[in-house]
């Protein structure tokens, strides 16, 4: 009876012997743990809270009225319509929702576009959808300044059955008054202008 009383509160003693070892294994796991979900939840909170150029986003905001310029060709005349452009923050404050109403010559012309400023990628990013077209255009910024942002992204084109590149540039002339400027950029960098909106606040 002693042996097998002996056993048993050795066994006993071995398991509280491992598991008190085993604890502060326990609590550096759980301490690492902690903090790759604290570190996780920064980078995210980081990611998706809106900053200053953010805000740059929201001075879009309003209904505008809008002078289209459409060139076919450099040194032309350009085909002058108007329309009009209802602008929307949306998320918070983390995106701009456009939508752009005009003519052209084929007729009545509808256009949808979207503008962030991506924390992850440091630009802006503009996608953009309309009645002239089947598919989805984008474009990311490659300069920055107080008053203007330069993009660049491809333009489908059925005539080459490719796609061509695209420079814009978004320029602010004053609080109620932006522009809108696009140049076609052939195969040896030149470029052509093609496009002009101009933006004045109702």
């Amino acid at each position: 009876m002693h042996s097998r009383s002996h056993r048993a509160r050795m066994c006993v003693l071995t398991l509280i012997a491992s598991a008190t070892i085993g604890l502060p294994a326990m609590a550096d796991e759980a301490e690492e743990t902690d903090a790759r979900m604290t570190a996780m939840m920064q980078a995210w909170e980081a990611y998706m809270t809106p900053g200053e150029p953010h805000r740059e986003i929201a001075r879009r905001a309003g209904s505008w009225k809008t002078t289209v310029s459409m060139w076919e060709a450099a040194n032309t005349a350009p085909a002058v319509s108007h329309g009009s452009s209802e602008v929307e923050s949306i998320m918070g404050g983390r995106y701009a929702l456009e939508r752009f109403f005009g003519t052209t010559p084929w007729g009545e012309f509808e256009g949808l576009g979207i503008t962030a400023y991506d924390n992850f990628k440091q630009s802006y990013t503009a996608i953009w959808i309309d009645s002239m077209s089947t598919g989805i255009m984008g474009a990311e910024s490659v300069t920055i300044s107080d008053d203007s942002i330069e993009y660049t992204g491809d333009m489908p084109n059925p005539m080459t059955k490719s796609y061509d590149r695209i420079r814009s540039v978004e320029t602010w002339l004053d609080d109620d008054t932006r522009k809108m400027e696009s140049f076609v950029v052939g195969p040896d960098g030149a470029e052509t202008k093609n496009m002009e909106i101009l933006y004045e606040r109702r």
